[in-house]
């Protein structure tokens, strides 16, 4: 049994771990709040927009002209775009993203040509010692991305699928869902069609509130009639692009909002943990030193038996 020094030293290690725990929970709980308003906000601009660009796109005629991003290209060359954290400490989010990726790398390599891109340092450093070739990467998206901060990513798909280089553009990340729930997900963003502009819709929604009715949000997809001016097809070209950046930043705002639920949701697991083991050990304490004071009064008590 270790002495009572040794335990003493090991409930105030341990204290001090939770203390950081603790700290670093409620730092995630502010920053996961942030994230999901950010989000949650994005969610009516990405259904009235995606809603509108279905809208249009289905009832072109074979005189308009569609921008390539909704009518692809004939390259048969796949860009996979793989979405992690720049840091740990986040659970199991990081590792069920990687799994979901692995199974759609192997199965997009026996089906044809395949690139690899990540964003985030997990993900860089997850594939490059496992040899998976990296054809770019992106780090330091920040807790809370701006729309800015995606030029770079935004310029890299769109100007490789409109050159020609990748047929198909999808993307793994990690969909909130709420503050216990995150899961990975595989989006198609290129070519944009109009299932996967469905999809997203259906993605979008939240459980409850204003925009909770996936079956009225596919029906209005469906049969919401517009008047466009000066034609469809100018404001089809103008739209899409701008649809692109919202798509990839609505995909970083999730990503975020699940990174810092599953970090504040880790840090008080390891928080509570931290605290049954300093109960455990204060017992254990407390026990061998009621222990030794009750040896010491036998040891006297004996002693003046003896003296007697």
């Amino acid at each position: 049994m270790k002495s009572s020094a040794d335990i003493k030293k090991r409930i105030k290690s341990v204290a001090n771990t939770q203390q950081i725990t603790k700290a670093m929970e409620v730092v995630s709980a502010t920053k996961m709040r942030r994230a999901q308003e950010l989000a949650l906000k994005a969610r009516p601009y990405a259904f009235a927009a995606f809603d509108l660009l279905a809208n249009a796109s289905a009832k072109v005629s074979e005189k308009e002209k569609l921008p390539a991003l909704l009518t692809g290209n004939k390259s048969k060359k796949t860009l996979a775009v793989i979405i992690a954290s720049d840091k740990g400490l986040a659970g199991s989010l990081n590792a069920n993203v990687m799994r979901k990726a692995q199974v759609l790398l192997t199965e997009l390599k026996s089906k044809g040509e395949l690139d690899l891109a990540t964003v985030g340092k997990k993900g860089r450093e997850y594939f490059g010692y496992r040899g998976h070739k990296i054809v770019k990467e992106f780090v330091g998206h920040g807790d809370y991305v701006d729309i800015t901060e995606l030029h770079e990513l935004h310029d890299f798909i769109s100007s490789e699928f409109l050159k020609g280089t990748y047929g198909k553009v999808v993307f793994v990340y990690t969909n909130f869902l709420s503050t216990l729930r995150q899961e990975p997900v595989v989006r198609q963003v290129l070519p944009i069609t109009r299932q996967n502009l469905i999809e997203m819709i259906g993605n979008l929604t939240p459980q409850t509130g204003k925009f909770s009715n996936i079956e009225d949000s596919k029906q209005k997809t469906e049969i919401e009639p517009y008047l466009y001016e000066p034609s469809r097809e100018r404001v089809i070209q103008e739209l899409v692009d701008r649809l692109f950046r919202m798509q990839l930043y609505h995909i970083q705002l999730e990503s975020n909002a699940s990174e810092h639920s599953a970090r504040m949701v880790a840090m008080k697991t390891a928080s509570d943990n931290a605290a049954e083991i300093v109960d455990d050990l204060t017992l254990i304490y407390n026990k061998g030193r009621q222990a030794k004071i009750t040896q010491e009064i036998v040891e006297i008590t004996s002693g003046s038996d003896a003296v007697v």
